[in-house]
């Protein structure tokens, strides 16, 4: 890396995750994945405006804007900052979420194809959060910012992605005794694609080895730091399964590497079933650089079943 913390040196990449306005968003199922435009424009009219205007909103400027302002050289805290703001769960956020089958009052999240209106719409209501967005509107939206600000940038999708809710690096599964499964109204899941970001930057918080590729994640799914943001967090570190590393790697490490576990519930507690180590994490892709093809980089967040995953998992639970 050179003194810039965000250096790309290579200028097909800078082109493709800097540059270009335009990009595909990857969606569906394993067995049948969807190609869906994304207009990022973040150099049309009025755009770096709001995105500035996105940075002057979020909390730790309004409560000591010389600290805010003195760390907004710094890619980490900035990518921090975006990852919060672009859901509007604790700030006056920019997206507002929806997992419901009802869109009152709002716009239905596959109805949007850019982040231009979006960004616009909050701008012009004061900051209202645009209603509504899901993990691949919020994707889409923090790309934009992001690219503006300089920061390379791309768009991931993780098929048959996990949700650990308690960073046990399981999704667990309950049944009963005839092996019918229970529906829980909160807990573990396992999402058909789940779509999130990676920003190319130094990690000088961090010991040597976890520079280049880091997840952002801007969905609301759990509190980092006390906010609703996720990131960022070293492919590698994710790779390795480097728990410790900075920021939020256990939770992404089970969204692409976990374990499905079945419990069986009896009368008198629940009995461990069969472990499924093969399907979480699958086509984890991006958008080609330079072409309308999908690159497939589940390489790059793990290894292939078998052959390192479980030395990650009893590291885990003896140290």
């Amino acid at each position: 890396f050179a003194e810039d913390d965000v250096f790309l040196d290579n200028e097909a990449l800078r082109q493709e995750y800097v540059i270009n306005e335009h990009g595909l968003l990857y969606q569906g199922n394993k067995n049948f994945i969807v190609t869906a435009p994304w207009n990022f424009g973040q150099f049309e009219d009025g755009v770096g405006e709001i995105c500035l205007r996105i940075m002057d909103m979020n909390p730790k400027f309004l409560k000591d804007p010389a600290y805010d302002c003195s760390k907004r050289g710094d890619p980490v805290y900035i990518s921090r900052i975006i990852s919060a703001m672009i859901n509007s769960n604790d700030d006056c956020g920019v997206v507002e979420s929806s997992w419901s089958e009802v869109f009152t009052n709002g716009v239905n999240p596959s109805s949007w194809n850019g982040s231009v209106n979006i960004l616009r719409l909050w701008d012009r209501s004061g900051c209202r959060p645009v209603r509504y967005g899901q993990c691949w509107v919020l994707a889409g939206v923090m790309c934009t910012v992001m690219r503006f600000l300089g920061i390379p940038t791309r768009v991931v999708t993780n098929f048959e992605s996990a949700h650990d809710t308690n960073l046990t690096l399981t999704v667990d599964e309950f049944y009963d005794e005839n092996g019918k499964k229970l529906e829980t109204t909160q807990g573990d899941s396992v999402w058909n694609f789940h779509v999130w970001n990676e920003c190319w930057m130094a990690r000088k918080d961090l010991r040597s080895g976890y520079d280049g590729w880091q997840v952002l994640d801007a969905t609301p799914q759990e509190i980092s730091g006390g906010t609703y943001c996720c990131g960022p967090a070293p492919v590698k570190a994710i790779k390795e399964g480097d728990m410790d590393v900075d920021y939020d790697i256990p939770f992404v490490f089970a969204e692409v590497n976990g374990d499905i576990v079945h419990w069986v519930l009896q009368e008198g507690g629940a009995e461990k079933g069969q472990t499924d180590t093969y399907s979480i994490g699958k086509f984890i892709s991006t958008k080609s650089i330079g072409s309308n093809t999908r690159e497939d980089i589940t390489d790059q967040y793990k290894y292939p079943e078998g052959k390192y995953y479980h030395t990650v998992f009893i590291y885990i639970y003896i140290y």
